[in-house]
């Protein structure tokens, strides 16, 4: 019996994988040959260069729906790590759109946690750039960390608008109802299933006067 339910298991994270990949990759795909199309035809120079300028874009938005399923999809290799290693390569990554937005980015308490490096790195990107989109410029992001237990929590703060639904933010293809731009409502999705596969939780509250996105994983000891 056991066997028939993780069967049954394994196929339905199937179904839903392909059914994610085929929604997410159909609009840039679409686009994409929308702007090709276009630029057969002689256009004014600087309506080719917007045209070109789209295609970018979706082709930008491509590469990180590929690196957000990649990672979020593949098997872990788990190793251990203090939580300092991976809020230093999210910071670097991010520190672009942290500048562009003046906003001070702070961490926490450094642990040990036990976690696939790559993907505690797409978590946190996720939930820092959620911040940093939703959030006012110029304001504090704190990703602050505590121990709970065996289990370690790390809490993303920012100070947006108060969020009536937190949990429809979790759901496949869900964006915030400030969003703006192309997005694919998929960043948080792939937060709780990535949290979910090393056995921790993902979920969203509002602290007082900041938002707080926050997961669990499995703490070392030695740190903190």
């Amino acid at each position: 019996m056991e066997d028939v339910t993780e069967h049954r298991r394994r196929e339905a994270e199937l179904r839903e994988a392909t059914a994610v990949l085929s929604h997410e990759f159909r609009t840039p795909v679409a686009a994409l040959r929308g702007v090709l199309e276009a630029l057969e035809y002689d256009m004014p120079q600087d309506l080719a260069q917007n045209f070109v300028r789209q295609g970018l874009q979706e082709t930008e938005r491509l590469a990180r729906l590929v690196e957000d399923l990649a990672v979020g999809f593949r098997p872990t290799r788990a190793r251990t790590l203090p939580l300092a290693e991976a809020f230093a390569r999210a910071e670097r990554l991010l520190a672009a759109e942290v500048a562009a937005r003046q906003v001070k980015l702070a961490f926490g308490q450094d642990h040990l946690v036990r976690a696939d490096p790559d993907k505690l790195l797409q978590v946190l990107l996720n939930l820092i750039e959620n911040a940093l989109k939703y959030g006012p410029a110029g304001q504090r992001i704190e990703v602050m960390t505590a121990q709970r237990g065996t289990w370690v929590e790390v809490s993303v703060l920012d100070r947006g608008e108060p969020i009536p639904d937190t949990e429809s933010l979790f759901r496949a293809h869900t964006r915030g109802r400030d969003a703006t731009g192309q997005g694919s409502g998929m960043g948080l999705y792939i937060v709780r299933s990535i949290v979910q596969g090393w056995g921790g939780q993902a979920w969203a509250e509002r602290q007082g006067e900041r938002n707080a996105f926050s997961f669990t994983l499995p703490g070392v000891g030695g740190l903190g």
